[in-house]
């Protein structure tokens, strides 16, 4: 069990599609990201080899943990490929502050928006030019400028889902 974050490309673009709604049947206009460029890729990939994962294991997943102890594993099959990367999930198992930076890093150097599954939804970037980016999409993005700001954001998700894992696990 653990506490999800999803990074979605800061590379919006303005295309859309006509999808069906799973849920309710209704065909709805989907807006269509442009993904992650190879640069950004990249960084990303090499972000997550100084973290400890040299490579995704069968599933896309790369297992981080950084000097002080915080781990993760990242899904993000879409690193590699010709396909278009528009984002992926981090299942972080410990925070500590060098998963606080490694995770405002991704959003910074890597050009993403993170969305924190928790009860208060907000979606995070690093800077003003990346909420310039993400506005249409997100009116409520808020920027957070640095690591210490993002794990003081992430503290009361991260506490109600250690509560919440501890009842259900029994600990």
């Amino acid at each position: 069990m653990s506490f999800d974050i999803h990074y979605h490309t800061c590379n919006l673009g303005t295309r859309t599609t006509r999808q069906r709604n799973p849920f309710t049947g209704e065909v709805q206009s989907v807006p269509v990201g442009d993904g992650l460029s190879d640069a950004e890729r990249a960084t990303v990939r090499d972000m997550l080899r100084a973290a400890g994962a040299d490579a995704p294991d069968e599933f896309g997943c790369y297992a981080v943990e950084v000097p002080d102890g915080g781990a993760a594993e990242v899904f993000a099959s879409g690193l590699v490929g010709p396909e278009p990367c528009d984002g992926f999930m981090v299942s972080l198992r410990g925070m500590t502050p060098g998963m606080a930076r490694l995770l405002w890093e991704l959003c910074r150097d890597g050009n993403m928006a993170a969305t924190p599954v928790m009860e208060d939804e907000v979606v995070v970037v690093a800077s003003e030019a990346q909420l310039r980016r993400v506005q249409a999409r997100w009116p409520g993005a808020v920027v957070v400028g640095s690591p210490d700001e993002l794990g003081r954001l992430l503290d009361g998700g991260i506490a109600a889902w250690q509560a919440y894992r501890n009842q259900v696990a029994g600990g």
